[in-house]
């Protein structure tokens, strides 16, 4: 599954599935800062969790690993 195949903008289950983990394991690094919160719309960016996927991005929070 390629990118494309993702909205831009996606609920924490399609988030989860873009991560390749499960929805309770994304809900909780979110939930300990590991993983940024959703946006205003209540969803997340692809461009900005692909980014931490890659390590182009600072994790929110330094005391975690992903």
């Amino acid at each position: 599954m390629g990118k494309a195949d993702f909205p831009a903008f996606m609920r924490d289950v399609t988030a989860a599935r873009f991560c390749d983990m499960k929805t309770a394991e994304f809900n909780a690094l979110v939930a300990r800062g590991a993983l940024p919160a959703p946006g205003p719309l209540g969803r997340w960016d692809r461009e900005t969790l692909a980014a931490i996927l890659r390590g182009d991005a600072a994790k929110p929070k330094d005391e975690f690993d992903l």
